[in-house]
């Protein structure tokens, strides 16, 4: 069996449902596009799905919610699976840094100058994807970026300036509870420097831990 998915070489990213004229290219399957009727009609009775869409690419079937949305789309949503979108970007990536870096520097650059909220919302969310169940969206959580100008502990102004060094005051997400899931009702944006105080103490925990300070030093 040929497991292998077929994509083109120079794909145009800005009108992803329109094919190039380029020579196609084989791409390692891993299994993931591998299915059949049957097992199709079963997820999508799983999941409540029930339309199915073909990839365009690799000629498979799957639930509609397997492809991306786009607006521009008669259905609302694009002709590239999952996995074949995914490979397509970080190809068109990996071409640009080895052909122009320079130009790929600057845009990334100037990404986070004009958008440094929700650049901070996305890194955030994905650095803790990798410990914790996430419940928020990056748009969830850049909407309450944009309305946090204040540390929610010490009150000094947060900087959400484009640039990635950590001063002090710049922003940190803190989970309220130290629990195990972010969610709307258990986060709170503060600075840098209260949240590597803080660390994984809980709200009361912390507050103790101040009042001991506080005691031990007589101060009113």
């Amino acid at each position: 069996m040929n497991n292998t998915l077929t994509l083109w070489e120079d794909t145009d990213l800005t009108e992803p449902w329109k094919k190039s004229e380029s020579k196609p290219t084989s791409v390692p399957n891993d299994g993931i596009n591998e299915t059949n009727n049957a097992s199709v009609k079963n997820e999508c009775e799983n999941t409540g799905s029930k339309k199915i869409k073909q990839c365009v690419h690799c000629k498979q079937s799957f639930p509609i919610d397997h492809f991306y949305k786009l607006v521009k789309s008669k259905d609302g949503h694009g002709n590239h699976c999952r996995k074949c979108r995914e490979y397509m970007v970080k190809r068109s990536y990996e071409k640009m840094r080895k052909l122009n870096p320079l130009k790929l520097r600057n845009r990334e650059n100037q990404y986070r100058k004009d958008n440094p909220v929700k650049r901070w919302a996305n890194t955030s969310l994905c650095c803790h994807r990798k410990k914790f169940r996430v419940n928020i969206t990056v748009k969830e959580l850049e909407e309450l970026g944009k309305i946090t100008s204040r540390c929610s502990l010490c009150d000094c102004w947060l900087s959400w300036g484009g640039n990635m060094v950590v001063k002090d005051n710049s922003p940190s997400l803190d989970r309220i509870d130290n629990g195990s899931i972010l969610s709307k009702d258990n986060i709170q944006i503060i600075c840098h420097k209260c949240n590597c105080t803080k660390r994984n103490r809980t709200m009361k925990e912390f507050l103790d831990y101040c009042q001991v300070i506080v005691n031990k030093f007589n101060i009113k």
